[in-house]
């Protein structure tokens, strides 16, 4: 049996020397996932010395000769194994094992191969040949275990026992790469020796990013945005955090507002964890996002008309909104101030840090979104201007304000009118109330609540507020309608 063996062997010197003169190079095929890793050993030379009879098993030296992988995250998804300058009499008696961190093992190689010459190639599932007796000195091979000369078999003591895993994927996929992988090198038969330059090891992981971390203004969609390097992965979220991940589907979906209030994310500022599960069916892998929800103003715009007469009662109208429901909800303090705008104007954007510092007396209260309307009379002809802010339930705050000019000729000054003391006296009286009214002004009303202080105090330029109201506006009411 070991005869028909020689004789191979000897067909094989001619075609070792020829492969030695091409030169011997590797190429690998091409990963099937993004980002393989190449480890090389450092151990230097593995001797492989002939076996001391004719069915023996000699170790190489060192046994095993190890690489030490760290850093990788995820599970195996792919190795393989290149083995360097191979220099042999007959490589057919070398045996060749794989043993990973976890244990799992498999034959890379065996009873194959004659003379080698400084030879090199690399053993991978990607290949879709094994290696042959007469080897192309470039190339990749499946690992290849012949085992067809008994009774000759794979032995490895004092080395781990074989597995019966024939592929790198059934020995290794789904393990953890970090830790020491072991290459063991025995020869079984007599007579022969050589040796091993050295070997690397190539791993391919499996990982999934959730993208992020996400910031949103609150009532604004959120696009998530997932990968994964796991081929022909299925990716599945789980946005509530019960575990399960079953909230969505696919590596970007989109959530409206109404899917991000169902998570208790419509009203910023919020936070939450999303996770992300890629798997194939047989490898599973997750990773977790932060999402933030910002919180955003409420806007509020304020009209009046261009030009107002004298003693003659006018109408501002305010209208308040906000993205977040729940803002919308809780309602809004709002503060409203008439001021003296010598420049007459007041250009957006309008920031509440800005306030003039003639804002006088300003009124505050209560207010829900909607539009209502602010009634004023004035008895100057100088401009002024409205001024109004509106603060959520969650402390942002925006303002706006408006101009007018009074052009009428003011007429002889009148007498000041004392203004009451109370809001019961000035019912009593006659005269105007602070206590602001709202008009109707759509579905959702921006409703208001009394304020006990004044109304608007005299100003710089003689300023007197004559009465500021928040009433409901009805849909026929006008500035002439003895009903207003």
């Amino acid at each position: 049996m070991h005869g028909s063996r020689r004789r191979a062997r000897v067909e094989l010197l001619v075609l070792g020397a020829l492969a030695a003169a091409v030169g011997a190079t590797a190429t690998a095929d091409p990963a099937i996932a993004d980002g393989p890793t190449t480890f090389t050993s450092s151990d230097g030379p593995i001797l492989v010395p002939a076996a001391q009879l004719e069915l023996d098993y000699q170790p190489a030296a060192p046994f095993p000769s190890v690489i030490t992988v760290s850093g990788l995250d995820g599970p195996v998804v792919d190795v393989s194994v290149t083995l360097q300058g191979i220099s042999h009499e007959f490589f057919g008696d070398a045996d060749v094992l794989l043993e990973s961190p976890s244990g799992d093992n498999l034959v890379v190689l065996s009873d194959t191969l004659g003379y080698a010459n400084d030879l090199t190639f690399t053993l991978t599932d990607a290949a879709t040949e094994p290696v042959p007796d007469i080897l192309d000195p470039a190339g990749s091979y499946l690992p290849t275990d012949v085992d067809v000369i008994p009774p000759v078999e794979d032995i490895f003591s004092p080395g781990p026992d074989p597995s019966e895993h024939t592929t790198f994927a059934d020995a290794f996929a789904g393990t953890d790469p970090n830790g020491s992988w072991s290459l063991y090198v025995i020869d079984d038969t007599g007579f022969d020796s050589g040796s091993l330059a050295g070997w690397s090891l190539t791993i391919t992981t499996a990982s999934v990013d959730a993208g992020g971390p996400y910031a949103i203004d609150e009532g604004s969609p959120l696009t998530l945005a997932a990968t994964t390097d796991l081929p022909g992965a299925t990716l599945t979220w789980d946005l509530d955090g019960d575990g399960g991940f079953d909230d969505a589907t696919g590596a970007t979906p989109t959530l409206d507002a109404a899917a991000l209030e169902g998570l208790g994310l419509a009203d910023g500022p919020a936070t939450a964890t999303f996770a992300v599960s890629a798997t194939d069916g047989v490898l599973t892998v997750t990773d977790t996002a932060d999402v933030t929800v910002i919180n955003v103003a409420p806007t509020v715009t304020v009209s009046a008309p261009a030009t107002v007469g004298l003693n003659e009662p006018f109408l501002v109208t305010v209208t308040i909104d906000d993205p977040s429901v729940a803002d919308r909800d809780a309602g809004f303090g709002a503060l409203v101030g008439v001021y003296a705008d010598l420049q007459a104007t007041c250009s957006p954007p309008v920031d509440p840090a800005d306030r003039p510092a003639d804002v006088t007396n300003p009124l505050e209260f209560d207010a829900t979104a909607g539009t209502a309307e602010l009634e004023f009379t004035l008895t100057s002809g100088d401009p002024y201007a409205a001024w109004v802010e509106v603060t959520d339930s969650d402390g942002a705050t925006s303002a706006a304000c408006t101009t007018w000019l009074v052009l009428e000729d003011p007429g002889p000054t009148a007498e000041p009118a004392t203004p009451p003391a109370t809001n019961e006296a000035a019912a009593t009286n006659g005269g105007p109330s602070a206590t602001p009214q709202a008009r109707s002004g759509g579905d959702d009303d921006l409703a208001a609540t009394g304020s006990p202080a004044a109304l608007l105090g005299a100003v710089a330029l003689g300023l007197v507020a004559a009465g500021l109201a928040l009433r409901r506006r009805a849909k026929t009411s006008h500035r002439h309608d003895p009903a207003a």
